[in-house]
């Protein structure tokens, strides 16, 4: 099990706490240390395939050391501006559901297919919340939107390897658990 200081878990692969309204400082922390967190366990679940999945190509596990130092730099980014904002990173439960699902993978097909699912989510999500957060706290919506930009090629890089590999969500019966 990966070290996940500075965050409380959520036991048994339960989910984190709720999210409150985005509109108010605590929401706002909710956010950030949801994306915090949800960086940390990429930089471990990359980490980890890095070294499970040793047959993959070189543009692959070049490109997820790529990833890895992204993802550390996106890390702290959000963790810097907690402490800005004095936002206790272990304030509230997090889910290490997708580490969780992550872990189960048992090819590099299946690990780029799930990651790739969850970046995009990320990315997404970062995007949309940027403009929400934007007027009250201009910093964070930057991040926000950097790190979405940077997801781009996450996706990029997991979709062509999916692609590549063969892998198809048809086979699988696992499902993720962000």
């Amino acid at each position: 099990m990966p070290n996940w200081t500075p965050f409380k878990v959520a036991e048994n692969g339960a989910r984190g706490s709720k999210t409150r309204s985005i509109s108010t400082q605590e929401g706002l922390g909710d956010r950030i240390r949801s994306a915090a967190f949800a960086e940390l366990q990429a930089v471990h679940a990359f980490g980890w395939a890095r070294t499970k999945f040793l047959d993959v190509p070189d543009w692959l596990s070049s490109g997820w050391d790529r990833v890895i130092r992204e993802e550390k730099n996106h890390l702290d980014w959000l963790i810097a501006r907690m402490e800005e904002l004095e936002i206790d990173p272990s304030g509230r439960e997090v889910s290490a559901r997708l580490w969780n699902t992550l872990e189960r993978s048992t090819s590099a097909g299946e690990f780029c297919y799930w990651i790739t699912e969850a970046e995009e989510w990320g990315r997404r999500a970062a995007h949309a919340i940027a403009p929400q957060i934007n007027a009250r706290d201009p910093q964070t919506a930057a991040i926000f939107e950097k790190i979405a930009k940077e997801e781009r090629f996450h996706v990029a890089l997991g979709r062509r390897y999916v692609k590549f590999s063969g892998y198809s969500r048809d086979s699988d019966h696992g499902n993720l658990q962000i």
